[in-house]
């Protein structure tokens, strides 16, 4: 599979939805999104898919913010963010004493 977006700004998925592959971090993973050991970001919630550029809040434990950002350690750093916003949910619930 070739490095880039699957998934297009607008879009509708399903939870498990690949969104990008990537060699090195050029998208980073935002709101309902996981980030894959292989660099793939994935929907974890089912939504539309809402790309934004964002500073970049750093977890630099992680193996790949060491290995690519080492050098640019206390800059302030500006990516693409792969975001999901969860479709909306029904508001008819029952209590469970009424049950």
């Amino acid at each position: 599979m070739f490095p880039g977006w699957k998934c297009q700004d607008g879009e509708v998925v399903t939870g498990g939805t690949l969104l990008a592959t990537q060699l090195i971090p050029r998208w980073h993973p935002g709101l309902n999104v996981g980030f894959g050991k292989n660099g793939t970001l994935f929907a974890i919630v089912p939504g539309k898919v809402v790309v934004t550029c964002e500073k970049c809040d750093l977890n630099w434990n992680h193996t790949w913010v060491q290995r690519h950002y080492s050098d640019r350690k206390g800059e302030v750093i500006y990516k693409k963010h792969f975001n999901i916003i969860p479709e909306k949910q029904h508001d008819r619930f029952k209590l469970v004493d009424a049950i």
